[in-house]
């Protein structure tokens, strides 16, 4: 699923992590 990938990179890869998981 592609959430809204706008926000910063950091804050992009802890929530792709959740996202994934």
């Amino acid at each position: 699923m592609e959430q809204n990938i706008t926000w910063e990179q950091g804050e992009y890869w802890v929530t792709t992590d959740k996202t994934k998981a």
